[in-house]
């Protein structure tokens, strides 16, 4: 009935709209570079905004501690996803 009228169904705009957001293509190696210096410029300054409120405050030591933490955190999380790739979908090339 709501082809007659012109209507299109809700769920069709959310299937067209997700399939925009991931076309199903790797990235390249220029692209993983600009957003992992992007993800970098907008983590840091978190990292130094909750240590201001920390009794640690803003010095050297916290700072390369929590970013330390982070990172390591990070990667670990980034081996976890890589891990449950199957073995065939696994990008063993280098990506740079």
């Amino acid at each position: 009935m709501g082809a007659r009228l012109g209507v299109r169904p809700l769920h069709s705009g959310i299937r067209d709209s997700r399939g925009a957001i991931h076309q199903g293509r790797e990235l390249d190696s220029i692209e993983r570079f600009a957003l992992s210096v992007g993800l970098s410029l907008a983590l840091v300054p978190l990292v130094g905004l909750l240590l201001n409120y920390t009794p640690w405050g803003i010095r050297l030591n916290p700072i390369v501690v929590s970013l330390t933490i982070l990172t390591v955190g990070l990667v670990l999380v980034a081996l976890a996803r890589e891990y449950r790739i199957s073995a065939e979908r696994r990008n063993l090339q280098n990506p740079f």
